[in-house]
């Protein structure tokens, strides 16, 4: 449509930033029966919910511009005397109403353009005469609404600072239903705050969600840090590309024509949360783990991080010198934002290895450092490091932290201990070739043998002339730290080129990382095996495979004696059915049947599958053969995964135990970011930001006077003793069902019998002075929160899962 058919709006509205706006003659009629209405606009700011404004599309949705415009014209220009009468009667209704500063020249325009939308749709009413009755009828049930111009008042709308801000009605009793304003917030809508909780926080319960988003901000000195990134996130605008205009990878500009960035990438500083923990008394002293775990375990067994050689290594180079230094350990994994696996998106994490075990990997003491964006990997890993890097380096040197434990400044010390991930990962942040290369293996230089694919085996097959090396298992040649720092240099002295490539596919070096800034990074020893991956995602699935027979392309390979018939799986499977009503909750989710559902089996069910399932299951069924058998049609059998077992125990030497390392944490996070991801247009930036307001409540429970009066600490409820009975001096209770019982003989001889062990009193009594009444409950629940069942309560035998029950 040319602009020669719109016409020139003069309302309040569209003359706040000028001398007005062009607009569809179909769609003006909302702006002046707005004036029509006098609903006053507060400082020009207030805009009616039902009326949003002057819009850039107002040639949209024409039908119902059309059907509202006709309307509006059946209402106002109507030849029926009817109608002039419902109009004059409306028009006295508002010069009653009408404010002081609406001025006669705002009146005549009104007038003009009344008169000329009357002859210009007059046409129209007599079409549509049925619609404008019931229009009228209700026009004037309308108009007798004496609080009309209130409820539009409170509906209103008010700008301040570029924020929209919800005006509270005085006659709410200055009460603020939270609940209310807080359902289409994605993250918040889980949190349970009331009017009482934001009255004792604020000070006053009349606050927008925005003003509880910017108090927790004021409150918390945690602030995302944006860096300059590619648009197709090839790099990152950082080190040697900090200067640089567009991307050295795909050309992209890192400019737009104005001169405003294209997009960033967030860091979240792990420095401002450590102080911010150390500040509190209590964290304090829960961070002082490492220091009480060293000085009790003396009996040389491996049962932390600390028991480490790496640890060890670093302690006699003057790390950890105060029980306050922190020990961190890094994780980097990459996940896939949407079902539709066309956004790769990868996450840097911190662990607080200072924590307890049982605490570190908690959801809210994992430090999430940054969200690297999509739509693509990274391909310059190390430009996103590089601000990470540089704050380590700062923490590694010490920076001014507040104890509030002991009430004393101190330098805050942290060092990354070990870096962890699948291989895809690790070779990202370490600049390695990879699982496909011929130096696939980090830990030593076993080269690899080509054969479609590259493999690994430490004996070369037998039925092929070749002058690969053998290699002894219990022998193999080791990577060192120097020999990383020696190929690295023999690396980056060669401009890229065809040369270089040939010469990082025989070194297993791309390049040199960035973590080699950190003083404390070694190679290999800082990169564990993550069994997660290795044992649960790899080697498990494989094996089944053999067992199976479906692991070779070649149907005949497949038959060999450690081959189980499907009848053989079958009843496997079965038994894997019979056994889950009997499976402790301790043990986690009750075992799928392996034969029908192995597709689609988990991590965690793989590790069940191994610890708990596979050798009663498998027992006597499986003989001892090779899977290889030095052949060159079986050398498939020889994955890189495989050949990673040999270096399961030094990594376990080196870093503690596998646990520690493992990527369960990480997962678990992708899994919680995932759905945080609710905008489609910017995905990336709402993820960010929804990150950055969990990490506010994460450590609002470091402000103890703010975090109490929030979320208040809940009082114990009190039962009847016939409900739930505990005593003082245990810490398990009994629990309903319970019913009156009298004690037989026979289980009075047991109470005793029991009794006389433990307490001499007992085997002197009389089976006639034990009382013989009491309650008999249903359920015990132990001081680890273990629930144990009693037989008599279970109902339904057939599909009831049990758990410790006692008969």
């Amino acid at each position: 449509m040319s602009n020669k058919n719109l016409e020139l709006c003069e309302c309040l509205r569209c003359k706040r930033n000028g001398i007005g706006k062009y607009v569809h003659p179909t769609t003006k009629w909302r702006h002046s029966k707005k004036r029509k209405y006098n609903i006053e606009l507060i400082n020009d700011d207030i805009i009616d919910e039902e009326y949003n404004g002057c819009d850039d599309d107002d040639n949209d949705n024409s039908d119902e511009s059309y059907d509202e415009y006709n309307s509006y014209n059946e209402e106002s220009y109507g030849e029926e005397s009817s109608n002039k009468k419902s109009y004059n009667e409306n028009e006295e209704y508002y010069n009653e109403e009408e404010s002081e500063s609406h001025n006669e020249e705002k009146s005549e325009s009104y007038n003009e353009e009344e008169s000329e939308f009357h002859n210009e749709e007059e046409s129209f009413y007599n079409s549509n005469e049925e619609k404008s009755e019931s229009y009228n009828k209700e026009e004037s049930e309308f108009h007798n609404e004496e609080s009309f111009y209130n409820r539009k008042e409170a509906d209103d709308w008010k700008e301040t600072d570029d924020e929209e801000e919800l005006i509270v009605s005085e006659s709410e009793n200055n009460s603020l239903n939270l609940e209310g304003s807080l359902k289409d917030r994605t993250l918040l809508e889980n949190i349970n705050l009331t009017t009482e909780i934001v009255t004792a926080t604020v000070g006053i319960s009349s606050k927008s969600t925005h003003s509880l988003i910017k108090m927790l901000k004021d409150i918390i000195p945690i602030k995302p840090i944006w860096v300059d990134r590619c648009i197709n996130s090839c790099c990152a605008f950082t080190g040697d590309y900090e200067n640089l205009n567009e991307c050295i990878y795909c050309k992209a500009k890192r400019y737009q024509v104005e001169g405003q960035l294209r997009t960033q990438v967030a860091y979240f500083s792990i420095q401002d949360r450590l102080v911010i923990q150390y500040q509190d008394s209590a964290r304090a002293k829960q961070l002082r783990y490492r220091s009480e775990y060293i000085s009790r375990n003396i009996d040389g067994t491996i049962g932390d991080v600390f028991d480490g050689a790496q640890y060890k290594n670093l302690l006699q180079k003057g790390y950890f010198q105060d029980d306050r230094d922190i020990v961190l350990l890094g994780s980097v994994d990459g996940y896939q934002l949407f079902k539709q696996k066309c956004d790769d998106c990868w996450i840097i994490l911190f662990i607080n290895a200072n924590l307890p075990p049982e605490q570190r990997v908690k959801k809210e003491n994992l430090l999430i450092t940054s969200i690297i964006p999509g739509p693509k990997a990274p391909k310059d890993f190390n430009s996103f490091l590089k601000p990470v890097v540089d704050e380590l380096c700062l923490l590694e040197g010490g920076i001014d932290c507040y104890d509030g434990f002991t009430n004393e400044k101190f330098s805050l010390k942290a060092t990354v201990l070990s870096w962890s991930g699948d291989t895809p990962g690790i070779s990202k942040i370490a600049l390695l070739m990879g699982h496909n290369s011929y130096i696939a293996c980090r830990y030593c230089d076993l080269r690899g043998i080509y054969n479609n694919h590259i493999y690994y085996p430490t004996t070369p097959p037998s039925d092929a002339n070749n002058t690969n090396e053998t290699y002894n298992p219990s022998n193999l040649p080791r990577r060192m730290h120097s020999d990383y720092v020696t190929r690295i240099g023999q690396i980056v002295t060669i401009e890229p080129s065809r040369t270089r490539e040939l010469l990082a596919s025989n070194l297993g070096v791309v390049g040199r990382s960035v973590l080699l800034d950190i003083r404390s990074t070694q190679f290999p020893a800082c990169f564990p095996v993550d069994i997660m991956h290795l044992f649960y995602e790899n080697v498990a699935p494989y094996m089944l495979r053999h067992w199976m027979g479906s692991f070779f392309k070649d149907s005949t390979l497949n038959n060999q004696p450690y081959t189980l018939s499907n009848k053989q799986w079958s009843e496997i499977g079965a038994n894997m059915d019979a056994i889950k009503k009997s499976i402790p909750t301790e043990f986690g989710q009750p075992p799928r049947n392996i034969f029908r559902h192995y597709s689609g089996y988990k991590a965690e069910e793989w590790a069940s599958w191994i610890t708990l399932y596979s050798l009663p299951l498998l027992k006597d069924q499986l003989p001892s053969v090779y899977y290889y058998q030095y052949l060159t049609s079986r050398l498939s059998a020889m994955k890189a995964c495989f050949h990673y077992l040999l270096h399961v125990a030094d990594s376990i030497q080196s870093n503690g135990p596998c646990c520690c390392t493992w990527q369960f944490p990480m997962e678990r996070t992708c899994g919680m970011l995932q759905p945080l991801a609710k905008s489609r247009l910017h995905p990336y930036k709402n993820l960010t930001n929804n990150v950055y307001l969990l990490e506010l409540f994460n450590n609002l429970c470091y402000y103890r006077k703010v975090h109490e009066q929030i979320f208040p600490p809940i009082p114990r409820k009190e039962y009847e003793n016939h409900l739930v009975y505990s005593n003082e001096n245990y810490d398990e209770e009994f629990q309903w069902p319970s019913k009156t019982y009298d004690l037989k003989k026979s289980e009075i001889k047991e109470i005793k019998s029991h009794l006389s062990v433990i307490d001499n009193k007992a085997a002197e009594m009389k089976l006639s002075d034990f009382e013989t009444r009491g309650i008999k409950f249903g359920r015990l629940i132990t001081s680890d929160g273990q629930v144990i069942g009693s037989e008599w309560i279970r109902r339904n035998k057939d599909w009831a899962r049990i758990n410790y029950t006692v008969l």
